[in-house]
């Protein structure tokens, strides 16, 4: 190079250089555009389907995403993908051939159709078959794009049809077969079901009775004659027990003179009939025992009236009463007094000239102590005291409604509506008396779980919270509820919005049930002081106490309430809902036994 001009070697130079630099551009502008095609886009659930790469630019990897398919992803270059699931998906390809990668994704892309599958029910009238001239409904509930039906209904009326819901009469009894088959255009399907209507004769209810006149005490023997195979019964028997009955010849009790209606209501798998007999059963008056009571809870030397009530006209009484004096009497209607708490037997035999009956009815007697009773409100429909102390009556606030008690006796009780804030409210404040232990005892029927509800309080949610426990209107008082996971509480509020007391581990198992509940504070400002039962069963407990209390004992202002306390903003609070009965009020803690008499074991 040189013998070479300096010309001609700049131009070789130039050139080689132009030669690169051309190459090199080459490289860097090839890229690659992402594109596909497929077999079909509509296919039916379970088909596949090949997906064919028709990207340019020479791609050497592939990124697939099939959504709803199976594989969901793929690096092969035209993968078989199947689709199981009825929708419509996504399909999504990414290309590199090294240098920046493309993708191209298509939405809606792949649309996948239910599989043609021919599948049908009945709807029948009543039951699970028909009987004969009922008119049952059958329901295509095929799968894909049936466009054509073809039914069969073996010895139906229509015996083929092409609607989607066709109406089919059978005329005769038997078992017969149904065939569904469906089309697309270009698939088919068919659901044979063998047996699968049944039609079997109607019910016809027909009954009678060994006897239909008896004397009371006596038992019939019913006969069930009804035609038509039923398989349940359901019979009722006014005055009767038992007063309801599903068996097929049953035996039932009458023990109540009186004319007494009788039905019979039958059923097998196709049909149903009723039948009821007016005044079907006539029961005559025997001489049988029986008697009312005054009352049959009590507190010591109270007097029960005990009224004769037998049937049969007796002439002769013969009555005896455990625990009472006097202890025997020979008159219908006599006068008892009980002078020692516990449940006692009462016991009344009758005769007449012309028959030695020894028919005894028993009855229970349970008589409370009247130890330290402050306050006793049966609740029979109002809040009158039955305690020889003071006049503390108390008065019905927005109307609670008298309702049953827990011997089902009518008005012995009062029932509460939360939404109203129905209460009993004292005309004369008891806390005073409270200060060396007190007794909270009840009969509730909860009809609601999972709130606060007030039994008995007399806290002073409206007084001053003062921490120092000098104030004269502080917020003190005793609560005796039922939290709101349903456990038994008992607490005594004072000082600074302070507490103390116990509730029960165990909690109220149901609603609309009866429970015996109290709650014992000792004196102590101490939270073993306090007990709680259920039942007449002393519950175990876990401390319900926050902050400190006061060292003494603080008097409440506010009146005690059953069903319902003060808010601190006024009105109430943690109102009852359901019944309250026979709310007795010591003013010290009474012990187990004399627990367990209130609740009546």
């Amino acid at each position: 190079m040189r013998f070479i001009q300096n010309g001609l070697f700049t131009i070789m130079l130039f050139s080689t250089l132009f030669l690169f630099s051309c190459g090199d551009d080459d490289e860097t502008l090839v890229k690659v555009e992402t594109d596909f095609t497929v077999t079909n886009r509509t296919i039916v659930q379970g088909e596949e389907l090949t997906f064919t790469d028709v990207t340019t630019g020479d791609p050497t990897s592939w990124k697939w995403s099939f959504v709803g398919g199976s594989p969901r992803t793929s690096n092969l270059q035209n993968p078989v993908v199947m689709y199981s699931t009825p929708g419509t998906y996504r399909v999504s390809l990414t290309t590199s051939n090294g240098n920046e990668p493309d993708t191209e994704e298509k939405t809606e892309f792949i649309t996948v159709t239910e599989k043609l599958q021919a599948k049908f029910l009945a709807d029948f009238q009543f039951g699970e078959a028909a009987i004969p001239g009922e008119r049952v409904r059958f329901i295509s509930t095929s799968t894909g794009e049936t466009d054509n039906l073809k039914w069969t209904f073996e010895n139906g009326t229509p015996s083929t049809s092409t609607e989607i819901s066709p109406t089919v009469t059978y005329a005769t009894t038997g078992t017969f077969n149904v065939t569904l088959e469906v089309n697309d255009g270009s698939n088919s399907s068919t659901e044979l079901k063998e047996e699968f209507i049944r039609v079997i004769d109607p019910v016809n209810v027909q009954f009678d009775a060994n006897n239909t006149t008896i004397i009371e005490g006596e038992i019939v023997t019913f006969s069930n004659n009804s035609s038509g195979n039923p398989g349940s019964f359901f019979w009722r028997f006014e005055g009767g027990s038992p007063s309801v009955s599903r068996s097929r010849n049953p035996q039932v009790f009458y023990p109540t003179a009186g004319t007494y209606d009788v039905s019979l209501s039958a059923t097998n798998d196709a049909d149903n009939d009723f039948d009821a007999e007016r005044d079907f059963i006539t029961v005559l008056p025997r001489l049988v025992a029986a008697f009312d009571v005054s009352t049959t809870l009590i507190n010591v030397g109270d007097e029960v009236e005990f009224t004769d009530r037998s049937s049969g006209n007796p002439d002769s009484w013969q009555w005896t009463f455990e625990g009472g004096s006097p202890a025997t009497s020979t008159n219908a209607d006599p006068q008892v007094t009980y002078n020692s708490p516990g449940v006692f037997k009462v016991s009344l035999e009758v005769t007449t000239d012309e028959q030695d009956s020894d028919i005894i009815f028993e009855e229970y007697i349970a008589v409370r102590t009247n130890s330290g009773l402050v306050a006793s409100y049966d609740l029979d429909g109002d809040a009158v005291n039955g305690s020889d102390i003071g006049d503390i009556d108390g008065v019905l606030v927005n109307e609670p409604v008298a309702a049953p008690d827990r011997n089902g006796i009518e008005d012995s009780a009062l029932e509460f509506d939360l939404f109203d804030n129905q209460h009993v409210e004292l005309s004369t404040k008891l806390d005073n008396l409270f200060a060396t232990g007190v007794t909270f005892s009840a009969w509730i029927y909860p009809t609601r779980s999972n709130r606060n509800m007030i039994i008995a309080s007399n806290f002073n949610a409206t007084g001053q919270q003062n921490s120092d426990c000098s104030s004269t209107d502080g917020r003190v008082g005793f609560t005796f509820a039922i939290e709101s996971d349903n456990a038994l509480r008992f607490t005594y509020h004072v000082g600074d919005n302070d507490f103390i007391g116990k509730r029960t581990n165990f909690t109220l198992p149901e609603t609309n049930v009866w429970y015996h509940v109290a709650g014992t504070w000792d004196g102590t400002l101490d939270p073993n002081g306090f007990k709680l039962y259920i039942n007449g069963v002393e519950r175990a407990t876990s401390d319900r106490s926050r902050g400190t209390v006061c060292t003494e004992y603080k008097e409440s202002n506010s009146l005690l309430r059953i069903g319902t306390s003060l808010c601190s903003f006024g009105g109430f609070c943690g109102s009852f809902d359901g019944r309250i009965d026979d709310v007795q009020i010591y003013d010290s803690d009474l012990t187990k036994n004399e627990i367990q008499n209130l609740a009546g074991l």
